[in-house]
């Protein structure tokens, strides 16, 4: 059985602008404009420049105060009914998403390593520094706050991963308590009240040895 993988990369932001007038005669008025910088790029099947030939959508919860983190020579998703594993040797593009709801609620972004924790963020080894293109010290993180996202691509596959640079985690920011019995999600009547720390990580690229 042979599995292809494409992807489409888009940026693009619609603002739009309504004046009302002080009388009813002038009624109001729309403004829509487009910022939209032209780039779309279609990420194809295959191995070599612009190709992928794997993608991966996780999505998941953190409690306050503590990390997750992704091991992107290991990463596991459940498809076609089965668990699989990317070891990934380059990354066409990833996205973070912090789908928190509550303000307050911000993830941070760290590429200090395996050993990384809340306690001590700059711990760890084997961080993947691709991502800042140098590493950032346990100060220098990339904050999300909630609803914003991260964008990372590179159609000439120059986002390499290896053994020693690999690892990547996200934090739960901020001090909201959660409820015993865990992270049960943001629910109405009470979101992020349990503490729960909500994101996607959506990760295209090439896989292999």
């Amino acid at each position: 059985m042979a599995i292809n993988s494409n992807a489409n990369l888009q940026s693009k932001i619609d603002v739009s602008i309504t004046e009302t007038t002080d009388t009813p005669a002038q009624g109001t008025r729309t403004a829509v404009r487009s910022f939209d910088n032209g780039y779309l790029y279609s990420f194809t099947s295959g191995e070599g420049t612009g190709n992928i030939n794997a993608g991966v959508f996780l999505a998941g919860s953190i409690l306050s105060g503590e990390s997750v983190s992704f091991d992107l020579r290991a990463i596991q998703e459940e498809s076609f009914g089965t668990a699989s594993t990317y070891t990934f040797t380059t990354l066409g593009a990833i996205n973070i998403n912090n789908t928190s709801i509550i303000s307050g609620a911000n993830i941070k972004v760290r590429t200090t390593g395996a050993g990384a924790t809340a306690a001590d963020p700059g711990g760890g080894s084997n961080g993947w520094v691709n991502l800042w293109g140098g590493g950032p010290s346990s100060g220098a993180d990339l904050l999300l706050r909630p609803y914003a996202t991260f964008q990372a691509s590179d159609p000439y596959n120059a986002l390499h991963v290896s053994d020693t640079n690999r690892y990547l985690s996200l934090f739960a920011d901020g001090s909201l308590a959660h409820a015993s019995g865990g992270c049960s999600g943001q629910v109405a009547g009470g979101p992020g009240t349990d503490g729960c720390w909500t994101y996607n990580l959506t990760i295209v690229g090439v896989t292999g040895a």
